[in-house]
């Protein structure tokens, strides 16, 4: 009678629908030290360790649920899931929709395109709403290599009227070893700057890259007008960069020229970098590299090792 029992007891648990989505878990663990000629503590020590948690679910028709949930501590301060993608959506056919915590498309699509390790002056000239929460995103399919996205945000300022403080959008053409990316991010003068701002504040990116052989060449422009709401300030920020890939070895060199005004006041920057990094393996990589400011006792050199799971 037992002998049957289990029997029956195996067969149930096999013939039980699997009600369990499929879940990963990921992260990077990066350790980073600086020597900045402005500075006089000689070395200094940057983290960026996460950790990030994926759900996915089938539910049917071609139509997928997921989650993702992302825990990030950056120089010793440990973040809560805030800091990180924090976002649960469905994709299918029809594309993809995200809701949740999530970076605006001009920084997380077009501005990446510019980072390096280490310090990151050479793309962080610019004014973006960047990782927001209370974000509502649609991502198209791919469509003869065109690719369409808005997202917007709802939570991007606490003083704001509008149902969303910030709205974002963005095309991408892909051809082979050819891309093209244009965005658009408005920031509600009434929403995610101050409800005293004089106009809405409007930051448009178009970047362009090209891989052939071991070299892959990319070029972006970065506009903001109205920055931070006054009518009269902005920005325009100019980059280039060229990577070379020789075995396990990466070099990249990349240069970036902000002309900004502010106040009436025009000023102009100029930040040139070099970078080199060797694989170890497929996750685990060491490199070094060097910041040349047009400001004197500006520069900057850096190394770091990083491991990804």
């Amino acid at each position: 009678m037992k002998k049957i029992l289990i029997v029956i007891a195996i067969v149930g648990i096999v013939a039980t629908p699997k009600v369990f989505a499929d879940v990963s878990i990921a992260g990077v663990v990066e350790q980073i030290f600086i020597d900045d000629d402005s500075s006089n503590n000689g070395w200094t020590a940057s983290t960026m360790n996460m950790l990030n948690f994926s759900a996915s679910e089938d539910l049917g028709d071609g139509t997928t649920a997921f989650i993702k949930y992302n825990f990030m501590n950056m120089n010793g301060q440990t973040g809560n899931g805030g800091n990180g993608d924090n976002v649960v959506g469905i994709s299918g056919d029809f594309g993809t929709i995200i809701l949740g915590t999530m970076e605006d498309f001009t920084e997380g699509k077009a501005m990446s395109r510019l980072d390096l390790n280490g310090p990151a002056e050479i793309e962080a000239t610019n004014n973006n709403i960047g990782r927001t929460a209370g974000g509502i995103a649609y991502l198209s399919p791919a469509v003869s290599g065109f690719t369409f996205g808005v997202v917007g945000y709802a939570d991007a300022s606490t003083t704001g009227s509008e149902n969303l403080d910030v709205t974002d959008m963005m095309i991408t053409y892909v051809n082979g070893s050819f891309d093209v990316i244009a965005t658009q991010e408005k920031q509600h003068a009434a929403g995610s700057l101050t409800t005293s701002s004089a106009t809405d504040q409007t930051t448009t990116a178009l970047g362009a890259s090209y891989a052939i052989g071991d070299f892959k060449f990319g070029a972006m422009s970065i506009d903001t007008e109205g920055a931070e709401g006054v009518s009269a300030d902005d920005s325009t920020d100019t980059a280039m960069r060229v990577d070379y890939a020789m075995g396990n070895n990466i070099f990249s060199l990349a240069t970036i020229n902000d002309e900004s005004k502010t106040a009436g006041t025009t000023s102009e920057v100029d930040i040139t970098a070099f970078e080199a990094r060797h694989n170890l393996s497929a996750r685990t990589n060491v490199y070094i590299g060097f910041q040349s400011h047009e400001t004197a006792n500006n520069d900057k050199s850096y190394v770091g090792l990083v491991h990804k799971f």
